[in-house]
């Protein structure tokens, strides 16, 4: 009975840290323009447990996959990263973000093209900046890497490196299940 009640616990716990890492459905609508998309968002797995103390402080990244046409996207699909800062990428003309799938030693780049967030300002030595979302694409696909995409069905983690306010910052995901979740965006196709 006690081992009983242990492995019941253990499982609890587990599945109780898989709900804080798992990808969340959201329907979403432009009020301007009516146009629609569905999105799955996943945060980061060092997400701030408190709320920010000012509008302007840290809030955590998110990884969103997205299926409309709302955004600018590759047949509908678009993969974005939100870091909640201002960011920029590395390079120089061929722009980028690294990505560090599970335990390799080698990193991906994705082709890294940010947008302003409606509404997002962020304070930067004193000054007003707006905040950006950023697509994570290919030069031949700028809004959405289907390699990239690929690698995300099958890995159970990754870690985005890139810059905010001068200096490097990293990202950490625990993507597992998003085979699982894509199914829930039937009207993309999530295979070409």
């Amino acid at each position: 009975m006690t081992r009983f009640l242990l492995l019941a616990q253990l499982l609890a716990s587990a599945s109780s840290a898989a709900a804080q890492s798992a990808w969340r459905l959201v329907q979403t609508t432009d009020e301007l323009t009516a146009a629609s998309d569905t999105r799955l968002i996943l945060r980061e797995d060092a997400w701030p447990t408190e709320p920010p103390k000012a509008a302007d402080s840290y809030r955590g990244a998110t990884l969103v996959v997205v299926c409309g046409h709302r955004l600018p996207s590759d047949t509908g699909r678009t993969l974005l990263f939100s870091a909640d800062q201002p960011m920029q990428p590395f390079g120089g003309d061929f722009a980028y973000v690294e990505l560090r799938f599970d335990s390799d030693s080698q990193t991906t780049k994705a082709y890294f093209t940010t947008l302003p967030a409606s509404g997002g300002i962020a304070v930067e030595s004193g000054r007003s900046v707006p905040r950006y979302v950023s697509f994570l694409g290919s030069e031949q696909s700028p809004y959405f890497s289907p390699l990239i995409f690929a690698r995300l069905l099958t890995a159970d983690r990754v870690t985005i490196r890139y810059r905010a306010f001068s200096s490097d910052r990293t990202a950490t995901f625990h993507v597992a299940g998003l085979a699982a979740a894509v199914v829930k965006l039937t009207e993309c196709r999530w295979t070409q």
